[in-house]
């Protein structure tokens, strides 16, 4: 476990890992994050599909169907409303919304999640966490990012509620 300290805040747009797709919605900042290793899990699966269709295993072609839907519409998304964040991850199979106060960005902190061979090596990917979100239990905010991934998402996650939280009320514009 490593805490990532606040830095000051002003109001210059944080930078973001590659990987990271950043929208600015009415009600709120979201963040989506690719999901590039379940694609190809996905895919994989549709393969296995491909032949198991040979086989005449009907029990084996419904399991991998549902793993490879599973897989290729899985989504991971961070929204930092005016209230607080709710941490999205959805796929055809399943729908989780978790909603945290904006105070749980205090205790923010990065933990090795794996390493990844990138080509020139392990690369470490670290994920990024709040602490005590829930009744004895830490939250993970963000898949594996690479580098200094886990520290500019914490950072623009506290950016961007300190530009929206506290001022405006939920759903409410913050321009015009």
């Amino acid at each position: 476990k490593l805490d990532i300290p606040a830095t000051p805040s002003d109001d210059a747009l944080r930078s973001l890992p590659a990987g990271v797709q950043l929208i600015e919605l009415p009600a709120a900042l979201r963040l989506g994050f690719r999901q590039t290793g379940w694609r190809w899990f996905g895919v994989m699966a549709l393969i296995g599909l491909v032949v198991a269709c040979f086989s005449s295993t009907p029990w084996l072609e419904a399991v991998l169907l549902v793993l490879a839907l599973g897989a290729l519409s899985r989504r991971w998304a961070l929204e930092v409303r005016d209230d607080g964040i709710v941490l999205e991850r959805t796929s055809w199979l399943w729908r989780s919304r978790i909603g945290v106060s904006g105070s749980s960005l205090t205790g923010l902190y990065q933990r090795l999640l794996y390493s990844g061979n990138g080509g020139q090596g392990l690369r470490p990917r670290h994920a990024l966490w709040a602490r005590s979100v829930r009744v004895g239990s830490d939250l993970r905010l963000t898949p594996g990012l690479p580098g200094s991934g886990a520290v500019q998402v914490a950072q623009m996650l506290r950016w961007a509620f300190a530009q929206r939280g506290g001022r405006f009320g939920p759903g409410k514009l913050r321009y015009g």
